[in-house]
């Protein structure tokens, strides 16, 4: 084992004796490329952040050397706050980003490798519908035939998909899609005039950098030693590229995810990119995390029994160490009313035996109104 990084107040018994056997595993599995399949509530946060200080306090790596990507600016600062609390020592040279603001930072780097200007501008949602509703005015097209967002929803879908204008005419079998790609066209263009990229581009002209700039490309697969991917089952065809051509040269490429917990669909995540893992890299090593720390067994059971139906999946088994937990109760209601009524008779038998914290989900807006009656008419809202 290589030795402890002489840089950080760092005890590798210290860091390991807080988790698990299998969080210990994909911890210390520092070589080569690990697929960690993360049940609900099994701890990955903790994990990366743990593997993360690992790398680096105990040797593995230097801080700049270390690339950890996940989704949201909130998941990324808190996952730098735990490596520093673990690390005892600022980490500022460590590469911990949502994949945009990582794509954002290279192109203003090395952009002008591929003819891209350091001073870009980037545009929010509401740049670029102003510039979709000005194309559809120069294109003469009704928004009542194409609103403005749907069409920005279909560039959207079309750029996660590496489609080109032209492409997304040739796929186009409607006087819609037709539309949407001279839309798409034109919305190019306009951003080309103004030197700006949305956040598609971001990751579009990313993979294009490290497509056809050799010795870009060369430079960050040799400096990035340890990879790391949280959410990969999230991830869509443009991320899943980008992180293939920065984990070419070393293959430490670690992602962390469940294909049971993939919900965007809808903005081009493909499932694929987490089940052909194992065939993407032959070597890999798999590591379950199955102990869950959120839920009871009765939970656990009942959600393990829903989501073994589907067909395309990992197998796991959720467990957990704690005992207890009301039995679950099923109810179908014969129509909107009558379920929420049974709400809230519910929610008042809650109120009645003093629980302190409530709570009503329901899966779609339209859902809320009978609900939201029902709580006003019983007082309850």
């Amino acid at each position: 084992m290589t030795a402890q990084n002489p840089g950080f107040a760092f005890s590798s018994t210290d860091l390991l004796e807080s988790l698990n056997p299998e969080q210990r595993r994909a911890v210390v599995q520092t070589e080569g490329p690990l697929l960690i399949l993360a049940g609900a509530g099994s701890g990955k946060t903790r994990v990366i952040s743990h593997r993360a200080a690992y790398l680096i306090g105990g040797g593995h790596a230097e801080p700049h050397e270390v690339l950890a990507v996940t989704f949201t600016n909130k998941a990324a600062q808190q996952m730098r706050e735990r490596v520093e609390r673990l690390l005892k020592s600022d980490c500022s040279r460590l590469w911990i980003s949502t994949f945009h603001a990582f794509c954002a930072r290279m192109l203003r780097r090395e952009g002008p490798a591929i003819g891209l200007s350091r001073d870009f501008v980037i545009y929010d949602s509401a740049d670029q519908l102003a510039v979709v509703r000005r194309a559809l005015r120069d294109l003469d097209i009704d928004d009542k035939l194409l609103p403005a967002r749907q069409a920005l929803s279909l560039i959207s879908q079309a750029k996660n998909q590496m489609l080109d204008p032209a492409a997304l005419r040739g796929e186009s079998w409607s006087a819609r899609g037709e539309m949407a790609a001279k839309v798409y066209e034109r919305y190019r263009l306009a951003l080309n005039e103004a030197h700006a990229l949305d956040f598609d581009d971001l990751l579009l002209r990313t993979v294009e950098l490290f497509a056809t700039a050799g010795p870009v490309k060369q430079r960050y697969s040799e400096q990035f030693r340890f990879i790391m991917v949280d959410e990969y089952q999230d991830t869509n065809q443009p991320q899943y590229l980008l992180i293939h051509h920065l984990a070419d040269h070393h293959r430490n490429l670690c992602v962390v995810g469940d294909p049971d917990q993939s919900i965007y669909k809808w903005r081009g995540a493909d499932l694929r990119n987490i089940m052909d893992f194992e065939q993407d890299f032959s070597e890999a090593t798999v590591v379950r995390l199955e102990q869950n720390y959120r839920s009871t067994q009765v939970i656990l059971d009942a959600a393990s029994a829903v989501i073994r139906q589907n067909r395309n999946r990992k197998e796991k088994r959720l467990w957990t160490d704690r005992t207890g937990g009301a039995p679950i109760r099923y109810f179908r209601g014969g129509d909107e009313l009558e379920e929420a009524d049974f709400v809230v008779a519910r929610l008042r038998e809650a109120l009645t035996a003093e629980e302190e914290l409530v709570g009503v989900l329901y899966r779609t807006n339209a859902q809320s109104r009978a609900l939201e009656d029902a709580l006003i008419r019983e007082g309850l809202g």
